[in-house]
């Protein structure tokens, strides 16, 4: 069978953090190693006209069944894709996947031309859901894992147990995407410009952030340091490539492996560049900072959301902001280009206490900083607690789960004024003739800087640049 594996696209124009689809891309391998279908990857992210890309690649490869990962801002683009193919041919199976199936199964299901959709952990999922399609006379609800029609009636099997291996993955197919393509985006850092790839080193959260999905569970589960050098050694040297970026949801939580990575990537000289997105800062210290440094670690980014003691106890973050602000002056000194992220608009917050998350940043030694607008995602304790009941969230337009249009405001200041500070903490944060100077220091690719410096200006001054 021909299997096609799609990357669905947000409607935004501003959009330009895109990263390698790494979980189609294991998928493609796990296929690969398990079958002997033919499978490629389509990342629509990349085109400008995605969908006659799409039509495009239906009339040359046919498929028999196509995969589509979405995340929430991409619903509509799932939706449309998924018309399209079954325009095209009504026997194409459709299969759904990626983090909106995961939180929204019976959502997705609702449209009719998605047949099947997987709920967590794709990979060991997809191989025994492509037996099932190849022997229908199994028996479906010992799949582990999907969601499926039945009479009219969805129908979830079995929650799928961790991966609890990840080492026993195989490597994604790198061979499978555009590499050149991705050079115009910035990826999961401020940086773009550069060849580059995605690394996912680990799994899980265990922290207990009141607004995280934990979409790959609370227990943290790494890959073996040994397996992490051997991923970023062949990438070097089979696709000429020297920088990845690291894509963790808490890269930092195992010291130990943390600091085995680095010491194999130094003592084997592979001259490479690392680009952490987010890692729990005050888990940092001077130490392993330097360390990171050797390693060639040039960016990290700092998931600090509040600065207010009170919604950080709220929210279940409990950062101490004392060692970060340390951590933050220590890479500063080190010459790490850091970014740090903050959410406005916490259940309760005040003015004053947005107020100090402003001017915590503004403050702070980071190179550069992004205000999001809280969003609660089903499944979060946020949505538990605070909108289960709330007619907005049975109305959800899933285009406004983005982190900028302010539409599930739960502070105490009205969603004019949230979205007017929101403006305010760029401008103060940006208006700094030394954080200029510093961001331009530091940045590799003077080109690029000037399509992320007007990305930035626009956020000082649009109110409604993402109502769009």
């Amino acid at each position: 069978m021909n299997i096609l594996l799609v990357k669905a696209v947000q409607q935004n124009p501003y959009y330009e953090e895109i990263t390698h689809p790494i979980g189609l891309m294991v998928i493609a391998s796990m296929i690969r190693e398990h079958t002997n279908h033919d499978v490629r990857i389509l990342d629509l992210r990349l085109f400008r006209k995605p969908y006659q890309e799409f039509e495009s690649i239906l009339n040359t490869f046919k498929p028999d069944i196509i995969g589509i990962s979405a995340i929430s801002l991409e619903v509509e683009s799932m939706t449309r894709l998924s018309h399209i193919a079954k325009n095209f041919n009504k026997g194409i199976t459709i299969i759904s996947g990626g983090p909106h199936t995961t939180l929204y199964p019976d959502e997705t299901l609702a449209n009719e031309d998605i047949d099947y959709g997987v709920i967590g952990e794709g990979e060991e999922t997809i191989i025994e859901l492509l037996s099932y399609l190849s022997n229908p006379d199994k028996n479906i609800n010992e799949i582990r894992g999907i969601v499926y029609r039945k009479e009219g009636k969805i129908i979830k099997t079995d929650n799928r147990p961790w991966i609890e291996n990840l080492d026993k993955l195989p490597l994604p197919a790198w061979d499978l995407v555009e590499l050149e393509k991705y050079k115009n985006f910035k990826g999961g850092s401020v940086f773009g410009g550069r060849k580059f790839a995605t690394l996912i080193t680990s799994r899980g959260c265990p922290l207990n952030c009141i607004y995280c999905t934990h979409i790959l569970g609370k227990r943290f589960r790494g890959m073996s340091p040994e397996r992490v050098f051997s991923e970023i050694k062949y990438i070097k040297h089979n696709f000429e490539i020297d920088e990845f970026e690291i894509l963790d949801d808490i890269f930092n939580f195992d010291r130990k492996r943390v600091e085995k990575i680095c010491d194999l990537i130094i003592r084997n000289n592979l001259n490479i560049k690392l680009y952490i997105a987010q890692l729990r800062v005050d888990l940092l210290d001077p130490a392993l900072l330097n360390m990171f440094k050797k390693a060639g670690v040039v960016f990290i980014g700092f998931s600090i959301e509040s600065a207010s003691k009170r919604i950080q106890k709220l929210v279940k973050r409990n950062l101490n902001l004392e060692k970060t602000n340390k951590a933050i002056s220590c890479a500063y000194k080190l010459n790490i280009f850091t970014l740090g992220f903050f959410i406005l608009g916490f259940p309760t917050e005040t003015e004053e206490e947005i107020m100090e998350t402003i001017d915590f940043a503004a403050r702070s030694a980071l190179t550069t900083a992004s205000f999001f607008l809280l969003v609660p995602f089903k499944g979060t304790e946020l949505w538990k607690d605070y909108l289960k009941n709330s007619t907005r969230v049975e109305k959800t337009d899933f285009r406004e789960f983005n982190f900028y249009t302010g539409k599930y405001n739960m502070s105490a200041v009205s969603d004019a004024k949230l979205l007017k500070l929101r403006n305010l903490a760029y401008r103060k944060f940006y208006l700094k003739p030394k954080r200029i100077f510093t961001i331009i220091r530091l940045y590799h690719n003077k080109r690029f800087l000037l399509k992320l410096g007007i990305g930035t200006f626009r956020r000082m001054f649009s109110k409604f640049l993402f109502l769009r």
